[in-house]
């Protein structure tokens, strides 16, 4: 049997190379193995796949009958070798390989049939209705009034046939493209499609062989390798209108996950998005497949996972895993329900379960709901630079009836925005609730807005009348001023301008001004006399000195310290000079 198999196998490989190529002249090899008593040949058709990486290549096994031992009825039994069969002798060490993208193989079929729908129309994968052209297939496409529009050939190429008012096609000289004689419309080109197919005559290579008598003579068979495309889940979310819109899909081979291989076993599940996992965001990977694999459950950008549900009514929610209620027709070669849908809520804004500094840092974004779980510590963590100077509208608070602390904060602000403050505004509509702010610095190292009516302060530079601050304690804070050129209509609150209504200080809050120099031959510093502190309000009103002599060079420091109860007291720390002056 072994030589038998080599000649099968010598000839297979000559004849899929030359099948690739139609002026190959090896081609009569099959007709010399005929005369050499190999009537019978079986052709494996990859139907749309790929023999070792290559299209349009097919395999052929031929047989001699004497070979064989005949039955009483003087007939012969073959039993076929499948052409990926591991046990399939290769003139390499590497076994035959068949692939096509996004497909399994559902078994190989002796008859395949055009799949067509309940109108009788020729589809493709999808159920999309292809039209003919030339032995071809092409999506079908419908004119204003709903009349197919033909495909037709022009210059060797294929286009759909213009509407009555398009006229034929022509070639335009000057700008060399097809368009449309009467409408100037460009041409639509015309692609193929691969149609669908069903199947019969499945080929059992365990249990199946193939019967010969001499009386046939000749015989050929041809094997078609049977494809179905990968099972899909298509995602759903209700757009602006309320209505239901697909917004992602993911898909699976569903023939390895039931071939009965461990590693594939649970490639028809999909699991729902969970926190854990996530470091504070949620995790759309949550689950980690039998073969190590991944699959990323679909979000949207801005939202975040709610619960999803295998009906839009949303009756039946998905709370763990669901698997595809798929099934493949193995004697049709056809898949059954392949598609599955899942209806998905989603929240609108990117929310956060946070429980260390480094999460809410490395999750930092303007519009986010922050679940605060824990005290959070930034001695070794930097405060986001994207809060101090933009506008907070999302969300973040304590939800446990707890008070949690956010310490040891140190943050800077370097910008030129309208803003600045431990967060720059706080809008309407946002949410700051049940923190407690301890151990704070913000330190507005440099503030140069060119813009007017321009806030700063220790904790916002602006909180918006219809904000939510609930709850807030403010302990043991510093506000630090450096470099500050600003327009007209400027405000620095020592703790925020706006609605300060939701806040508690407790401890000491100070305000420490070091103003540096904004040029060479321009300095500018507080004079301790001309600050205005109104208790009532929480403000404080400093007027900028500038110096433009080059050979006054010095910054005067000074500290002013607001307690809890109110009491205010100003605190010079000397000047500094230049070098040239001290050396003088």
């Amino acid at each position: 049997m072994k030589k038998k198999l080599g000649i099968i196998l010598g000839l297979s490989c000559v004849t899929a190379t030359c099948l690739a190529f139609a002026s190959c002249k090896e081609k009569s090899a099959l007709d010399e193995y005929r005369e050499k008593g190999y009537v019978i040949s079986v052709t494996y058709d990859a139907n749309g796949g790929k023999f070792v990486r290559q299209e349009n290549v097919k395999i052929i096994d031929m047989f001699n009958p004497a070979d064989y031992e005949k039955d009483e009825e003087g007939k012969v039994h073959i039993k076929l070798t499948s052409p990926t069969d591991p046990s399939r002798p290769t003139t390499t060490n590497d076994p035959v390989t068949l692939t096509k993208t996004e497909h399994s193989l559902a078994g190989w079929y002796t008859t395949r049939e055009l799949l067509k729908n309940e109108k009788d129309e020729i589809v493709d994968e999808a159920g999309n209705v292809l039209t003919e052209k030339d032995g071809m297939y092409f999506d079908k496409q419908t004119d204003a009034d709903g009349k197919e529009r033909k495909v037709v050939v022009y210059d060797g190429i294929y286009f759909y046939e213009g509407e009555s008012s398009d006229g034929d096609i022509v070639k335009n000289t000057e700008s060399n493209k097809y368009i449309y004689e009467r409408s100037k419309k460009e041409a639509v080109a015309a692609e193929t499609v691969t149609p669908a197919y069903i199947y019969s005559g499945y080929w059992d290579f365990e249990n199946d062989t193939l019967e010969y008598s001499e009386e046939e003579g000749v015989k050929e068979i041809t094997l078609y390798a049977g494809w179905v495309p990968y099972y899909h889940y298509y995602y759903y979310c209700e757009n602006e209108s309320g209505e239901w819109e697909k917004y992602g899909d993911t898909y699976f081979d569903y023939v390895a996950a039931f071939s009965g291989d461990e590693r594939y076993a649970d490639q028809g599940e999909m699991h729902v998005p969970g926190w854990e996992g996530g470091n504070g965001a949620m995790n759309y990977t949550s689950y980690k497949y039998n073969d190590g694999s991944v699959k990323a459950f679909p979000s949207v950008a801005g939202k975040t996972f709610k619960a999803a549900y295998a009906d839009k009514e949303c009756t039946q929610e998905i709370t763990d895993k669901i698997i595809h209620g798929g099934t493949l027709d193995l004697e049709k070669g056809l898949a059954v329900n392949r598609i599955q849908n899942i209806y998905v809520q989603f929240y609108d804004e990117e929310r956060f379960k946070i429980e260390t500094a480094e999460q809410l840092s490395s999750h930092a974004t303007l519009g986010g709901n922050y679940e605060i779980l824990a005290d959070l510590d930034f001695r070794a963590t930097n405060w986001p630079a994207l809060f101090t100077s933009g506008e907070f509208t999302g969300s973040m608070y304590s939800s446990s009836g707890n008070t949690f602390k956010i310490v040891n904060v140190n943050a800077k602000y370097s910008a030129a925005s309208a803003y600045g403050g431990l967060f720059g505004r706080i809008a309407d509509g946002a949410k700051v609730e049940n923190l407690r702010f301890e151990n704070i610095v913000t330190d507005i190292v440099e503030a140069t807005s060119r813009e007017t009516d321009t806030s700063y302060g220790l904790f916002a530079g602006e909180i918006g009348e219809n904000a939510v601050v609930r709850n807030v304690t403010i302990a043991n804070a510093k506000l630090r001023l450096g470099k500050v050129s600003l327009q007209e209509g400027y405000r620095i609150n020592l703790l925020a301008n706006g609605n300060l209504s939701g806040i508690t200080q407790e401890g000491e809050t100070a305000l420490e001004a070091y103003g540096q120099a904004m040029a060479l031959s321009y300095l500018y510093s507080f004079n301790e006399q001309t600050i205005k502190i109104n208790v009532a309000q929480k403000t404080i009103e400093l007027e900028f000195l500038y110096k433009a002599t080059e050979q006054i060079r010095y910054s005067e420091y000074y500290t002013i310290t607001w307690d809890s109860e109110g009491n205010t007291v100003a605190a010079p720390g000397g000047t500094q000079y230049s070098q040239a002056e001290q050396a003088a």
